[in-house]
């Protein structure tokens, strides 16, 4: 029986199981993860976020957890972990962008991933990420969905990652789970790792430049990671509407070959109406359970 996410002890994510049982990978060579943490004064989160990393299971794993300068305890929590295979950065950044790279500069694992402090990944996330992997040489990258869950860890929705359809994504149509999201390390440093003057979009920022260096893509159909929702999380903030459209500017010319222009929003909205009649039940859950972007807890 696969472990509940430590740390949780009430709500839907203390019972939460995988849907299926997921089986050590059987292939001569282990696939090897770096997971990067990037921490700064979310002390309230970031012991169940790590404990959802270092508790997976039947893979080869390095978690490089990266903290800017906590003042609220963060580091002791860093600091109170004996374990190998934690590598601590503790150095100034030029913000989440280039606290990424730092983390990732120091990676040695074959396939890479990241997650929030608040956020976690799911029990058996990244066994079955390997054997994605490895059942499929040609994909560089692979996102996954997620459930979206409260400060207290309590189940709000569920979240979909959509195909990486250059026409749909550039104009904000189709979307991916940053944290369900997994990748090679070749491709990560083929694009040349996250634009550190990105301080808005720097997670979508990434999809674009590995697929301008020619990253396949695909989507794991299955729920890998929870997604936390709470009061400063950008996706619960004043800051999103901005940073969607920082998004949608930075991203055009790498995508569509071009910048972004006005018509482009009008052709989202219907990008994003074909969406809801291809995925229905996405949408019913949408409507029933209320949107991401500014819901109350």
């Amino acid at each position: 029986m696969q472990r509940p996410i430590p740390d949780c002890k009430t709500g839907w994510i203390a019972s939460h199981r995988v849907r299926r049982r997921f089986e050590p990978i059987s292939s001569p060579t282990l696939p090897s993860f770096s997971i990067v943490t990037i921490s700064f004064n979310q002390a309230q989160f970031l012991r169940a976020a790590m404990d959802s990393v270092l508790s997976q299971e039947g893979i080869d794993l390095q978690y490089i957890v990266c903290d800017a300068g906590s003042t609220d305890g963060s580091r002791a929590i860093i600091e109170s972990y004996d374990d190998p295979r934690i590598i601590s950065v503790f150095e100034e950044d030029a913000g989440p962008a280039d606290g990424l790279n730092k983390g990732f500069a120091r990676a040695k694992g074959s396939l890479f991933g990241y997650l929030n402090s608040d956020d976690l990944l799911l029990p058996g996330a990244l066994t079955r990420v390997a054997r994605f992997f490895a059942e499929r040489p040609q994909i560089d990258v692979a996102c996954g969905h997620a459930h979206a869950i409260d400060t207290e860890g309590h189940h709000l929705r569920r979240v979909w990652s959509e195909p990486y359809w250059p026409p749909a994504v550039a104009r904000g149509a189709f979307i991916q789970i940053q944290p369900s999201t997994f990748f090679r390390a070749d491709i990560f440093r083929k694009s040349g790792g996250f634009e550190i003057a990105d301080r808005a979009s720097w997670d979508a920022g990434l999809l674009a430049r590995m697929y301008a260096a020619g990253a396949q893509f695909a989507v794991v159909d299955d729920f890998l990671s929870a997604y936390r929702l709470h009061g400063e999380s950008i996706t619960m903030s004043g800051r999103l509407a901005q940073r969607q459209t920082d998004n949608l500017q930075r991203r055009a010319p790498l995508l569509l070959g071009r910048d972004f222009r006005s018509g482009d929003i009008a052709i989202g909205h219907a990008l994003r109406a074909i969406k809801h009649l291809r995925w229905p039940m996405r949408l019913l859950e949408r409507v029933l359970r209320g949107p991401m972007a500014g819901r109350a807890e």
